[in-house]
């Protein structure tokens, strides 16, 4: 599942993406895998490869939050795959929300399901 998920985010068309991968203590090998497939990319810094103990999704999304710079942050599970142009619809369309920030705190969304996205 992993390798499929990692492939589509960085099959992305959003310029400079970069991919984090929390692994929180899963038992399908996923920072194996993620190495193995990876090696490549985790090299060139387009993917990173966290690992910490499993403490629920919301903590691996916050854990994630502490390693990017980023303004924007997407946040996707492992077993969701994201169509090419996924994240530059999300992007403006989050941007246009009204929502209030934290301060320092990049904006993000979690997208799940993205099944609605993926056919635009």
């Amino acid at each position: 599942m992993i390798e499929n998920t990692v492939r589509s985010a960085l099959a992305s068309d959003y310029p400079n993406l970069r991919t984090i991968v929390v692994d929180d203590g899963s038992k399908d090998a996923t920072s194996d895998v993620v190495r193995e497939k990876f090696a490549r990319e985790i090299a060139d810094g387009r993917v990173l490869l966290l690992t910490k103990a499993n403490a629920g999704k919301a903590e691996a999304l916050n854990h994630a939050l502490k390693y990017t710079t980023d303004e924007i942050y997407v946040g996707i599970d492992a077993d969701t795959v994201i169509a090419p142009n996924a994240i530059s619809i999300l992007v403006p369309h989050s941007q246009t929300r009204k929502w209030p920030r934290l301060p320092a705190m990049p904006r993000w969304e979690t997208c799940e399901p993205v099944d609605t996205l993926a056919g635009a």
